[in-house]
């Protein structure tokens, strides 16, 4: 929801309600808090808004939380009014706070959270919805302590969010509600208003590129194309019958919100629509979901027919277009609670049955894989060095561009060819707080002699130069070409690393040209990538680490077992990792779709590897799909991929026996 194209209800979202309890307001900072745009901030401050406390079940499963987000300029104090609060938090109303924790954030650059008006500016990291999404998440999870949610429900902005939440965290909630919202990028007509008020603002001279002093005459123009996108025609007419009553009104709009707006805020806000596309993965969505708009809304109108299309894909999904009355009040209605509150009381009650049978039968069998010793840093071992990034422009994807960083272990000579190691996904190897931390892997055991002295190279999948960097958070499935690159069995990657990347690594590294001292590998769609790449280019690489292999029916790798079988045996080795609580092709009707399950077809891929007599190893766990597992044994399986090469056992080679020595028999790494 706009809050500022609302200005007739504004004083009533604010008001202090009669009946509903007050607020507890507070702040949850988040550390070093890295944006999808590569951009960190040192801090990210969340502030927030909470009625009610938090219940937890037997097993500490929080069962009575409910999210609730607000929309573009917007802030969780909207909700607090009487049209909201009174409504649904007050006793026996549907979201009665004495039995339910409910949470209103405001989000990254909106309300008292951190935004470009706070003194950055225009220095501010670009935001998107993905990254509002992860501050939400870590706002619940690691401020509140919040691991479930009854509900989760958004106006606008919010209602986006919400669709969001459902295919990123599809295990978390009970329900879903957005509002006012539409599950599909923003396009045509919603697009070009805010294109519009962007461009008043980014084109004004007096912005400055964002340093200006006072506010710039651009955001008059936003400010009225936010109030002409408010409310409806009705309504409009009604508050402004003749040409001066019109004038006077949006005059008058328009003064108050130059008065409190923030040019750099509202254009940063409108821009964070950009990463905004839930459509390609609405089945994803597992909770019961309950869209609501209303006809009279000129952002998001019934005519387009969107909603309606889409909601089947939805397997739990329902929609709802509330006709045009005296009550709605075009895209505002969402903030009206009485308009559609029997709806949402609706929605609690189908979905009761799932709020009780959803306590996980056991614990999360993730819990079983921790990083060893192998995996972390050891003062006594030399470190390598990673270096970059660096940007190569790819011809297999015209258009796109590859990020990527180089690890270089202290090791390394100059002179003496040095082994090659890719990842897919680089930017999840490198990670020193996720689960892999190749760097420490490669630091021990090449210190050890385990593996070769080898150089590590990290490539992120490619992306065009206005979409964002994949990051922790967001792999780059819903912002980059990784589906494509990634899942797609023919030979485009393949050229990406052999045409397009190993001519730039050798510019500047002696790599040995032997294939049989080149490994690649990756995680999920990246282990199905790596297998490719060998696949394709045995002449250039011929070992394959796979971390719960994607090879299913996303494009076609389920055949892959097949195609082995049928296929001359190719000198490549593979180590693959996978666990029973894989994705498991079970949809949410019950059926099951074989082509689709994770852990079937690593095992029938392992399976005709091993028919066809190719060197494979694997370890199947009890884990879900991630990195988990992969990253606990990540040492063991680049020892095995890695065990047969050079070794001397001439008594007298002091370099094999003992430590790397410098000039006088100076010992380096320590000892």
């Amino acid at each position: 929801m706009l809050l500022t194209l609302l200005t007739p209800l504004a004083l009533l979202f604010l008001q202090a309600p009669s009946g509903a309890p007050r607020a507890t307001e507070a702040d949850f900072v988040i550390p070093n808090f890295r944006f999808t745009s590569g951009q960190t901030l040192p801090q990210l401050k969340m502030h927030y808004r909470t009625w009610g406390t938090p219940k937890k079940d037997a097993q500490g499963i929080v069962r009575n939380a409910v999210l609730v987000m607000h929309g573009t300029g917007g802030t969780g104090a909207q909700f607090a009014g009487r049209t909201f609060a009174d409504e649904l938090f007050g006793p026996g109303q549907p979201l009665d706070a004495t039995q339910f924790y409910i949470i209103a954030p405001d989000d990254i650059g909106h309300g008292q959270s951190s935004k470009p008006s706070d003194g950055l500016r225009a220095k501010f990291p670009q935001y998107g919805y993905l990254d509002m999404l992860e501050a939400e998440h870590r706002l619940l999870v690691d401020g509140l302590g919040v691991n479930h949610l009854r509900l989760v429900m958004g106006t606008s902005m919010g209602g986006m969010h919400t669709w969001l939440w459902g295919e990123r965290y599809p295990d978390m909630m009970d329900a879903l509600m957005p509002l006012a919202s539409l599950p599909t990028q923003i396009a045509g007509r919603n697009r070009v208003w805010r294109r519009t008020a962007i461009d008043a603002i980014r084109t004004d001279p007096e912005w400055k590129n964002g340093t200006y002093t006072t506010q710039p005459r651009g955001l008059r123009t936003a400010a009225q194309l936010l109030w002409l996108m408010s409310s409806n025609p009705i309504l409009r007419q009604k508050a402004a019958p003749t040409l001066a009553a019109a004038d006077k009104e949006i005059d008058t709009y328009v003064d108050n919100y130059v008065k409190t707006g923030d040019a750099n805020d509202i254009l940063y806000a409108l821009e964070a629509s950009r990463d905004y596309d839930p459509l390609p993965d609405l089945e994803k969505i597992k909770a019961p979901l309950l869209a609501v708009n209303s006809a009279d809304d000129l952002i998001n109108p019934p005519e387009l027919q969107i909603l309606e299309k889409e909601i089947v894909r939805v397997p739990k999904g329902r929609a709802v277009v509330l006709p045009l009355s005296d009550k709605t009040s075009g895209h505002g209605t969402h903030t009206l609670a009485a308009v559609w509150k029997s709806h949402l009381e609706d929605l609690l009650r189908t979905s009761a049955a799932s709020a009780t049978t959803q306590a996980p039968s056991g614990p999360n069998p993730d819990i079983h894989y921790q990083l060893g010793p192998d995996s972390l840093p050891r003062a006594d071992v030399p470190k390598g060095e990673v270096r970059g990034p660096f940007l190569i422009q790819s011809q297999a994807y015209p258009g796109t561009q590859h990020t990527y960083w180089v690890y270089v272990p202290a090791q390394y000579d100059r002179n003496v060819p040095a082994s090659l190691m890719i990842f897919n996904d680089g930017q999840a190897f490198m990670n020193m707080q996720g689960d892999l931390r190749a760097p420490n892997v490669l630091d021990n055991l090449i210190e050890r002699r385990e593996i070769p002295v080898m150089l590590g190279v990290f490539i992120n999948p490619g992306r065009r130069p206005d979409q964002p960097e994949p990051t922790p958070q967001e792999w780059g499935d819903r912002t980059t070409n990784r589906p494509t690159e990634y899942n797609t069995l023919d030979d485009k990657y393949a050229r990406v690393v052999v045409e397009e990347l190993m001519p730039a690594l050798d510019k500047d590294y002696n790599i040995s040209k032997d294939p049989e001292r080149r490994g690649i590998g990756g995680a999920s769609s990246g282990a199905i990538a790596a297998f490719t790449v060998a696949w394709e280019r045995p002449d250039q690489f011929r070992k394959v680490l796979s971390i719960v292999g994607s090879f299913t029916n996303i494009r076609g790798g389920h055949a892959y077992s097949e195609i082995v079988r049928k296929s001359e045996r190719k000198p490549i080795r593979v180590f693959l990792q996978d666990g029973r609580n894989d994705n498991r092709g079970v949809r949410n009707d019950g059926t099951y779709d074989e082509t689709r399950d994770w852990f079937a077809n690593n095992v029938k891929l392992m399976t005709a590897l091993t028919e066809k007599g190719y060197d494979v190893n694997y370890t199947w766990g009890i884990g879900r799909h991630g990195q988990k597992q992969g990253g606990a044994i990540l040492p063991e399986m680049m020892r095995w991929l890695w065990r047969d090469h050079p070794v001397s056992t001439d008594v007298n080679d002091s370099v094999e026996r003992a430590f790397n020595t410098g000039p006088a028999g100076v010992k380096k790494g320590g000892q």
